[in-house]
């Protein structure tokens, strides 16, 4: 369970950087995320966030692919 709110708040995370970069090469000046505002200067900052919430999510999503996996072997 905690692993899977993990994950839905790291792909939320990741969103909201995607989201952020998106508006920052579109044009936009300044852009918001968990209430630090970012500007063009701040293009770089938000390309290593966006990278360390795909590792989050990668990282959460083999946690859970792990733990739905069970092993069932004969009785004998």
């Amino acid at each position: 369970m905690a692993t899977s709110l993990g994950l839905a708040y790291a792909e939320e995370q990741l969103e909201l950087y995607r989201e952020a970069e998106r508006k920052l090469v579109s044009g936009l000046q300044s852009w918001t995320v968990d209430g630090r505002e970012a500007t063009r200067a701040d293009l770089s900052e938000i390309t290593k966030q966006i990278r360390y919430w795909e590792r989050k999510v990668q990282e959460y999503s083999s946690m859970t692919r792990r733990r739905k996996s069970v092993s069932v072997s004969p009785g004998f």
